[in-house]
């Protein structure tokens, strides 16, 4: 054991810690003393929460009831885009045998490809007809980008965007329906404008045509969905029962396939491609209608890059639509996306509608959105505090941010702080529920000035497996000097009122210089009863965790010795000194370092009287004692009504027990072990309370 003491002389003491000061009015970790009216006021957060929904609510009902112009888009043929035709159309699109067989042609000429292009698809419907045309000049014809941004536009022929193998607009047209006229196929070329690359709304746009497209009759129907974004010249040929004007072309949304066939609806604005900042707020408001079977998502871009927190989606089931919020955080023309699928399948989002934002001058104030996935809306989660701001600022020294969420009974939260390498700070985040406010306490502490990502998430307690994303902030520090750390906390540490008195602010158990153990120190209500464990590389030391009860305190002395150097963990457990039959829970956990270890020690082997009555240890601490020496016991031995020591099988009258101290003194010869025992009002027999070991 290292000792130097020679036979007849006191046990060398045990190198204790440097006492720590504690008064009743110590603070704990968080630099305050345990009081769950310390923090945001709820009640002031909840009106201020009634105060934005009543608002929002208002500016929503105001924007549905404000007229805006009516442009008739109704068909001339309403079932010219029916069911059948959209599934003949997917299955001539999936169709592989079809793509292998045109891909296998090796076309001579024009005639050549004429006479492949009508023998195959002699007997097949106009659809399928349609797609091998389409499909060929697809895979086989090269947009000629150096004639588009020349302005020098090749010969565009049928003939001869077939033998260059390029082409734009109007030579696909051409070709198109040359290929259409051969095999039968119904066909015709328009001109006219379209918004297509490079499509900016001004004063000039749509000033001279800029595009030529086909249209192809299917089985006597003229299907078209391009009125959005291609506007014939031939009125004619717009399909429309009643054809619009160029002004009205200009105040459709930019649309893309996905939003007709997921059968989107656009309810505000409903006709114009642009939105503006909404009077006197710093945000605006789209909102659409989908089908039950559809999700959306949106961003928000300045100059082609995302606005973090620019956006946020709420779904109204009452109303059954989407209210989609863009807030910008600059002037400047931004763009909004909205793209849309069908739940429940995979792969990305397509584009389904996109607006012009324009932010004019200064913005007066500005808010930001949290970044929310599916289970925010599904488990029913609101953000109580912040309210709308993604971006948590720490200045003037501050060490920490908090998140207030509501969530449903049956709903756990978990937490992750990630830095700017997405690493994950270990001991950054604390999150837990509060009993008393009904609410998510979610707490992070950054370990240095910059910026980090704070990752929230949610799922139901009865199921199974890993937690999905909720929510996402970003949280800046840069006025840190002094950075904080959170011990691992489970809920019953919360639940049960438990406080860390030391170590103050850090997931680290303190290891002085030449110590022999450390000493951590909790504070937690009368009906609690604790335990703990120390570990290294997964595996308990025996003997090497001792908790101790300091009644003029009322905290708990957590005493841990390790046996080497190196990283330990360190446990606390705990539980309701009611609930006999309950083990104890998991309730906080640290980290400790051990640097140097000139001298291991061996706690006594403590048995349940001890914790229930909670003993206190004052010497001899090391629970391994020299034989031949002289040991000074002195302890705190609450409500006992006799204490007596045993030296092997022999009994001990002990020199002093009294006001719930023993102090006795004991030569030691030949002994193999000695025990500590009590005899209490609630029984006629002793009670062991620890064991020591002579060596």
């Amino acid at each position: 054991m290292g000792c130097k003491c020679g036979k007849g002389s006191k046990v060398e003491p045990v190198v204790h810690p440097t006492p720590i000061h504690v008064g009743n009015t110590q603070k704990n970790y968080l630099g305050r003393r345990y009081d769950e009216d310390a923090f945001i006021d709820i009640d002031v957060t909840n009106q201020e929460l009634k105060r934005d929904i009543l608002d929002e609510n208002v500016t929503v009902s105001a924007l549905l009831e404000t007229k805006s112009r009516n442009i008739d888009l109704n068909l001339q043929d309403p079932n010219a885009f029916n069911s059948k035709f959209c599934q003949q159309r997917q299955s001539a699109i999936d169709n592989q045998t079809y793509r292998k067989i045109v891909d296998s042609w090796p076309p001579s000429s024009l005639k050549h490809l004429s006479d492949l292009m009508r023998e195959f698809s002699a007997n097949k419907s106009s659809v399928d007809k349609a797609w091998i045309i389409f499909y060929w000049i697809g895979r086989n014809i090269e947009y000629d980008t150096v004639s588009y941004f020349s302005k020098n536009y090749a010969n565009q022929s049928a003939e001869d965007v077939f033998k260059s193998r390029k082409g734009v607009c109007a030579g696909y047209g051409n070709l198109y329906k040359k290929l259409a006229d051969e095999i039968g196929l119904k066909c015709e070329n328009t001109s006219g404008y379209s918004k297509g690359y490079g499509f900016e709304l001004g004063e000039a746009a749509l000033a001279d045509t800029d595009h030529a497209w086909n249209f192809v009759e299917i089985e006597n129907r003229w299907p078209d969905e391009m009125i959005y974004h291609h506007l014939p010249e031939n009125e004619q040929w717009q399909l429309l029962a009643h054809p619009i004007s160029k002004q009205d072309f200009l105040s459709l949304p930019k649309t893309y396939p996905t939003y007709f066939e997921l059968k989107l609806e656009m309810i505000v604005p409903k006709f114009s491609p642009t939105v503006s900042l909404l009077k006197g707020k710093p945000y605006t408001i789209i909102i659409l209608k989908t089908p039950l079977d559809v999700d959306i998502i949106a961003n928000l871009q300045l100059h082609k890059v995302a606005v973090k927190g620019g956006e946020r989606i709420v779904y109204d089931k009452k109303k059954g639509y989407y209210k989609c919020y863009f807030a910008p955080q600059s002037s400047g023309l931004h763009k909004i996306h909205i793209y849309a699928k069908r739940k429940g399948t995979e792969g990305t989002y397509p584009s389904a509608i996109a607006f012009d934002f324009d932010v004019k001058g200064p913005l007066n104030s500005s808010i930001s959105y949290p970044k929310t996935w599916e289970p925010y809306f599904n488990l029913n989660l609101e953000v109580l505090h912040p309210r709308n701001s993604f971006f948590l600022y720490l200045k003037d020294n501050v060490v920490s941010a908090e998140i207030l969420i509501r969530a449903p009974a049956g709903v756990a939260l978990i937490g992750s702080l990630k830095d700017s390498d997405n690493q994950k700070v270990t001991g950054g985040d604390q999150v837990y529920f509060n009993n008393r406010k009904s609410l998510w306490r979610c707490q992070f502490a950054p370990p240095k000035n910059g910026k980090f990502v704070i990752t929230i998430f949610a799922k139901k307690e009865t199921e199974t497996g890993t937690y999905p994303c909720a929510l996402e902030f970003e949280l800046i520090a840069t006025h840190l000097k002094s950075p904080i750390s959170y011990p691992k906390t489970w809920q019953c540490f919360h639940d049960y009122q438990m406080e860390v008195v030391a170590p103050q602010n850090s997931r680290f158990g303190v290891w002085p210089p030449g110590a022999s153990y450390c000493e951590i120190l909790i504070r937690a209500p009368d009906d609690i009863q604790l335990t703990s464990k120390i570990a290294k590389d997964e595996k308990t030391i025996e003997n090497g965790d001792l908790i101790q009860y300091d009644a003029e305190k009322e905290l708990f002395h957590c005493l841990f010795a390790p046996r080497s150097a190196g990283t330990h963990t360190l446990t606390i457990f705990a539980k309701r000194t009611s609930d006999i039959d309950t083990t104890s829970s998991s309730a906080v956990q640290f980290g400790l370092n051990v640097t140097e270890l000139k001298r291991s020690i061996r706690f006594p082997v403590i048995y349940t009287r001890f914790e229930t009555d909670r003993c206190r240890i004052f010497e001899p601490l090391n629970g391994v004692i020299k034989r031949g020496s002289n040991v000074h016991f002195h302890w705190q031995i609450p409500n006992a009504s006799e204490v007596k020591l045993m030296s092997d099988s022999e009994w001990k009258t002990v020199d002093s027990y009294e006001n719930n101290i023993l102090k006795h003194q004991l030569k030691l010869t030949n002994e193999k072990e000695v025990t500590v025992y009590g005899k209490y009002k609630d029984g006629n027999k002793f009670t062991g309370l620890a064991k020591y070991n002579v060596e």
